[in-house]
């Protein structure tokens, strides 16, 4: 090592030599790095665009991109560095040359020196001689983002990320090529925060600093074959990726990561049917539709002709029947009932039989205006008296049907909702506040409390029951104003009783989050066996939709709202299925070392910390019985700590767990 570094000093110190007589000065790659002006400086050094100054640099090629446009890009690194934390090793670099460079090339390379405002590049790049081939740089050990509040520091150089990263975001994949990553799932901040608090603002700026850019390095926009795309065609958000090892570079989109070698995504696979679990007498389903029409195509709202609305009408219809659900409670469908009609009749086409009916509720198709509606199994169900309309701010988006199980008799009611969205204008109290819930929050209180009032001086009496379901989209956080009406009215909000802070139901700029619930009060509460949003839709990218240029004959991305599915053992009350319990952990080392199991832990987050204190898993334990392996976590010998948490309790209950050699 001593003998190899000798020979690189004493080529380094010919060249430099060389260099000066030929009034082109040698350079080590750190001097020049944009963390280091002040040395760039000091060696006077012009990194002018029109003087144009050469120099000449050794190091290794760590990666080189395709050639596109008469120019290739590539990076070179210093093969040892100079162990400074604040100053980078390597450096970009361009050449018009195809075919000449190699990653794990060696070289010695001249080229004209300048800054372009971000970082300083080597321009211009040709070979003075190839010291060797196949070598290696170490890559630099980082943790996203806690050790990137000086991203110069590593521009340009290979980087390992000692962890999980996230895929947040999908929105550029289809056309640039591009993921979104983040050291976890980003919640939405009034998901997770009150509006306006200083908690929701902590969030805002930590889903802000925690997103980075993996690019495929092309700059073809809508390529051909998409980059990191699984065996379906698709990358899914929430899928997962560790010990990434990439380049960091930055560019005017901001900075952003190449892989070196092929990313090993996993996780968050497509599911089938909906995770739910318990034996149940009856399914209902809350879906929104992203404007499902029949007629009226072309006026910038849903299909724009009857082939694209061919094409969502399969999607749909896909879905509906992998739900497969005693009532689905629609919305963003067409008003009138030419559009529910026909979905219904395929529905049963595509069954064979003629079970499935949809409450008419007398409106006509109006313009581009959508409604709330129903869709029923009507040898599993049946209507109670008439439909009820809620017509407080937008019409025919409220709605109330009582229903009653055949097989007991049971009745309840079922309110399926679509409240005013957040996008628009809004004036005086509809406008936006900066809180963090959009414009027309005002009207969305109003809506919620006009569902809350009707029920209880309408829909009760009218159709003699008292147990009640809520769900729709509410285009609303957990933590915002129309949910607090609904919890203060004494609401359970199931999608956080049975998932927890992991349900999410819509994907809004990297962060995931709740717009769809689902809503019972206390006597029906004690009817639902679980409740659970099918992620057919929000982590999928645009680009499979029924109007993307990668469309999919399936179910997936039928919608840009995921469904949420409830179900219930109706009639069958339990007054214990909300009491928190004590969890045991059991780990037998002599018969399974490699399984742990969790008792009584039923309704409660186990967190998995090291003993560093960082969570390195978080899981919503559904079951009172749950096994895990020690080998698919991917815990390593040592000592962990089990933290559980019943969102009730002001402290959590910890375990430990000991992993052997």
């Amino acid at each position: 090592m001593y003998y190899h570094r000798y020979i690189r000093f004493s080529l380094s110190l010919m060249f430099g030599i060389s260099c000066i007589l030929h009034a082109q000065p040698f350079c080590k790659i750190y001097d020049i790095s944009r963390s280091n002006r002040q040395e760039v400086s000091r060696l006077g050094i012009s990194t002018s665009v029109a003087e144009q100054q050469a120099v000449i640099t050794e190091g290794v090629i760590t990666l080189v991109l395709p050639h596109e446009n008469g120019v290739t890009h590539f990076f070179i690194q210093d093969f040892l560095g100079d162990n400074n934390a604040a100053t980078s090793d390597a450096i970009a670099a361009r050449t018009y040359t195809d075919g000449v460079l190699q990653a794990g090339d060696e070289v010695v390379l001249r080229g004209v020196l300048y800054d372009d405002g971000r970082h300083v590049l080597l321009d211009s790049v040709s070979v003075v001689s190839k010291l060797g081939a196949d070598r290696a740089v170490a890559a630099k050990a980082v943790h996203f983002p806690d050790d990137f509040t000086s991203w110069a520091a590593y521009d340009g150089m290979t980087l390992t990320f000692d962890q999980t990263l996230y895929v947040t975001s999908n929105a550029q994949w289809q056309r640039n090529g591009q993921l979104t990553l983040s050291s976890q799932r980003l919640r939405s901040p009034t998901e997770a925060a009150l509006p306006g608090s200083a908690a929701y603002t902590s969030l805002v700026a930590e889903n802000n600093t925690n997103q980075i850019i993996l690019d495929d390095g092309s700059s073809v926009t809508n390529p051909t074959t998409l980059p990191f795309a699984d065996a379906n065609g698709t990358r899914r958000t929430g899928s997962r990726v560790d010990n990434l090892t990439a380049i960091l570079t930055n560019t005017s989109r901001g900075y952003m990561l190449y892989p070196v070698g092929t990313p090993l995504f996993y996780g968050n696979p497509r599911p089938e049917t909906p995770p739910l679990s318990g034996e149940y007498n009856l399914k209902v389903c809350g879906f929104n539709l992203e404007y499902y029409l029949a007629s009226d195509y072309g006026n910038g709202y849903g299909p724009d002709n009857a082939t694209l609305a061919a094409q969502q009408h399969q999607k749909i219809l896909q879905a509906m029947l992998a739900i497969d659900a005693d009532i689905y409670g629609l919305v963003e469908i067409q008003s009138g009932q030419t559009a529910i009609a026909k979905l219904c009749t395929a529905m049963n086409q595509a069954s064979g039989t003629g079970r499935y009916s949809y409450i008419n509720d007398g409106t006509s198709v109006n313009g581009t205006f959508t409604k709330a509606g129903y869709i029923y199994r009507n040898d599993r169900v049946t209507p109670i008296s008439d439909i009820k309309h809620n017509n407080t701010g937008v019409s025919n988006r409220k709605k109330a049907q009582g229903f009653r199980l055949l097989s007991n008799g049971e009745s309840f009611i079922f309110c399926i909702n679509h409240f005013k969205a957040k996008s628009g204008t809004g004036t005086g109290n509809d406008s936006d506040q900066g809180d963090g819930q959009g414009t027309f929050n005002a009207s969305r209180v109003e809506e919620a409390n006009s569902v809350v009032k009707a029920i209880h001086t309408s829909y009760i009496s009218y159709y003699n029951d008292s147990d009640v379901l809520i769900m729709g989209d509410l285009n609303a956080y957990a933590k915002e104003n129309p949910l607090t009406v609904f919890e203060t009215a004494g609401y359970s909000n199931l999608l956080k009783r049975f998932e927890g802070d992991s349900a999410y139901s819509y994907v809004y700029q990297a962060a995931a989050g709740c717009l769809d619930h689902a809503l019972a009060n206390a006597t029906l509460a004690q009817q639902v066996v679980d409740a659970t949003v099918f992620h057919i839709n929000t982590d999928e990218p645009t680009c499979i939709g029924y109007d993307g240029s990668r469309r999919q004959d399936n179910m997936y991305r039928s919608s840009d709202h995921d469904p949420v599915v409830v179900t219930l053992l109706l009639g069958v009350y339990s007054d214990t299925i909300l009491a928190g319990t004590t969890p045991t952990v059991l780990q037998n080392n002599s018969l399974s070392p490699d399984i742990f199991t969790v008792l009584n832990g039923q309704k409660q987050w186990m967190s998995v910390l090291d003993a560093r204190g960082r969570i390195l898993h978080k899981i919503f334990l559904k079951e009172q019985e749950v096994s895990f392996s020690i080998a698919e976590l991917m815990l390593s010998q040592g000592i962990y700590l089990l933290q559980f948490d019943d969102m009730k309790s002001s402290k959590p209950t910890s375990g430990k767990l000991i992993v052997p050699s």
